[in-house]
């Protein structure tokens, strides 16, 4: 070890220890479940068994309200319904059953039912139907708040928004203010894979309701207590963060009613705070807003990347109310991320060392029949220049991820020539803590063809843990390479969303540390032999219409150590539907920054075409 790497380590030890003690800070934060993921045992069943299937309807049909989910709890109602000759509420929660992992079964006893000449018994059910969505004013109107395929319904509602259909799986890391070389940008993801060695995700807006959806009228309401109105007050000036956190201090009091229950409700969805959403939505699950507090579990689902839970409870409330826009919008969302989806991206990158790359990729993605279980196929042709050397790849991927099982597992296998590359990750907890452990083909990530004809290789371990607080969401990564030159390169983020909005609601701070320290330098890719280590701050908004969605981001970084320099970077990109079934996407990077005590700069670009089998 030189000298000079002697004098420079201690204060890298002291980044690294800010970065590792917040990661673990993540980590060791309660993890609460988000999501029910278990069918919870119903006495329904117990009371089939026993011929009593009017009881078992009843209470099926209760228990259905707390898990929608539970399929083969709904097929049991369906069959007592049947059985007691209730033959069109029969018939709905077998149409409810649509798209799920029972469908086949389920449709094949809708056709016996519709042939069977069985009537209804004129007759009220045991327990009370969902009702009907109707428009509740002076409430705050509700839509989706970024969807890009906006449908603003006639007149305002109070259901909760649904989130944008584009929204990742993944967690999402922002962009650093010194990134790491030339980067390729995946349209459809908004990630950026930089030779840094990490995934920088930049994910959208996930609580913006629409401008112009709030309703200023208070007449014919209720009257409130000071507190209760102040609730009502701060939601219709958009101010989510304050109506909610004022509402979790109200509810301990209780004397909510169920309009402002679901104001509450959905100030905290906006603000992001969705187990305390979750929660108070499930106080609404029966009763005379039951639509919408089941439509807010559902998007809160979907938000949370588990479209295949969500679809059925989508259908359960338009079995009952077929003309609800706010279920029929989240119904048309979690259709588009289940459906069988292909897309081709071509795009590249230059930098000021004079490197170029190309890229032509194509990807079918599918779901199995529960839609809990995601596949990938990709192939790709990626070529690389340098002065005087340049590199054609072509690989093979497929990719698996599970929703439902434990630790939600996933795993990747590629191949590109002889060789063959893979990893494997795990999620721990709802919010979630991933690991990932695996071999990357280096040169690709890495994006030089120095690399590639090296045919260089690389060992992988990373975690990523992310955490809400009331001042807003930490988010931390740390990745190790083991580089099969012998060389190591450690990476590390850390991300600041604040709650506070001083710009409106369409527009995010950003705020964290980027760092990255190598074994030594290589000349083969990016491998600062002081190591570098930057922190910034950035500004991100988004804007979306019926069809269509727009984000930007811009961001500024000063060095903390090593070679890092002052940085900017900014980033812009956009998806269209051209049809139902059709989109037209795009992405741009741009980056300035220090590199080998040089100035340095690099663009990307990308374009997308999307198309979903339905």
């Amino acid at each position: 070890m030189t000298n000079h790497s002697k004098s420079r380590h201690p204060l890298y030890l002291r980044a690294l220890g800010v970065v590792s003690a917040l990661v673990v800070c993540c980590l060791c934060a309660p993890l609460s479940g988000m999501a029910q993921t278990k069918n919870v045992p119903s006495m329904a069943f117990d009371l089939f068994k026993e011929g009593k299937f009017d009881d078992a309807a009843t209470k099926g049909m209760s228990d259905l309200l707390l898990q929608p989910w539970n399929h083969p709890l709904r097929l049991l109602v369906a069959d007592s319904l049947q059985r007691v000759g209730r033959v069109v509420e029969a018939k709905i929660q077998l149409q409810a059953l649509d798209g799920t992992s029972v469908a086949s079964e389920a449709r094949t006893r809708l056709s016996a039912l519709q042939n069977s000449p069985q009537t209804e018994v004129a007759r009220p059910a045991a327990v009370p139907l969902i009702e009907s969505a109707r428009p509740l004013a002076p409430m705050v109107a509700a839509t989706s708040p970024v969807a890009p395929i906006q449908v603003v319904p006639p007149a305002p509602s109070l259901a909760v928004p649904p989130p944008p259909a584009f929204a990742p799986v993944t967690m999402p890391v922002t962009l650093p203010a010194v990134a790491p070389s030339v980067a390729f940008v995946a349209v459809n993801s908004q990630a950026v894979v930089t030779p840094g060695g990490s995934l920088l995700q930049l994910a959208p807006f996930q609580y913006i309701p629409p401008a112009g959806a709030r309703v200023v009228d208070q007449a014919d309401q209720p009257k409130r207590s000071p507190d209760q109105q102040r609730i009502v007050d701060l939601n219709a000036a958009g101010d989510y963060q304050a109506a909610g956190t004022a509402g979790l201090a109200l509810q301990e009091k209780g004397g909510m009613d169920d309009e402002l229950k679901l104001i509450f409700a959905n100030s905290l969805a906006w603000s992001g705070r969705l187990p305390e959403a979750r929660q108070a939505y499930q106080g609404l699950t029966t009763g005379k807003l039951a639509n919408e507090g089941n439509i807010g579990l559902a998007n809160i689902d979907r938000w949370l990347g588990y479209d295949h839970r969500a679809a059925p409870v989508y259908r359960s409330v338009l079995a009952l109310d077929p003309e609800n826009p706010d279920a029929r919008l989240g119904l048309e969302m979690t259709s588009r991320e289940l459906s069988p989806r292909t897309m081709l991206t071509y795009g590249g990158s230059t930098d000021s060392s004079d490197l170029n790359t190309r890229s032509l990729t194509a990807n079918h993605r599918w779901r199995d029949s529960s839609g809990a279980n995601i596949m990938e196929i990709e192939t790709s042709r990626f070529r690389a220049s340098l002065p005087g050397i340049e590199t054609d790849q072509r690989d093979a991927t497929f990719r698996y991820r599970s929703l439902e099982q434990e630790y939600r597992p996933s795993f990747e296998v590629s191949s590109i020539g002889n060789a063959v590359f893979g990893s494997v990750g795990v999620a721990l907890g709802e919010r979630p803590i991933l690991v990932e452990v695996g071999v990357v083909n280096w040169g690709r990530f890495s994006t030089n063809p120095n690399a590639i004809a090296a045919n260089l290789s690389a060992s992988h371990l990373g975690l990523q843990a992310s955490h809400g607080f009331s001042f807003g969401k930490l988010v931390g990564r740390v990745d190790g390479y083991g580089v099969s030159d012998g060389n190591t390169i450690w990476t590390s983020s850390l991300r600041l969303s604040p709650n506070w909005r001083p710009l409106g609601s369409h527009f995010k701070p950003l705020i964290g540390l980027e760092t990255r320290d190598a074994k030594f330098n290589t000349p083969n890719y990016w491998s600062p032999a002081k190591g570098t280590g930057s922190v910034y701050a950035g500004l991100m908004g988004e804007w979306a219409e019926d069809a269509w969605n727009l984000y930007a981001s811009a961001q500024v970084g000063i060095p903390v150590y090593g070679e890092a320099g002052d940085s900017w970077s900014w980033t812009a990109g956009a998806k269209r539907w051209l049809t139902g079934d059709i989109a037209l996407g795009f992405s741009l990077w741009g980056l300035s920054s220090l590199r080998d005590n040089a100035p340095y700069r690099a663009n990307t670009f990308a374009v997308s075409l999307e198309k979903l089998w339905r």
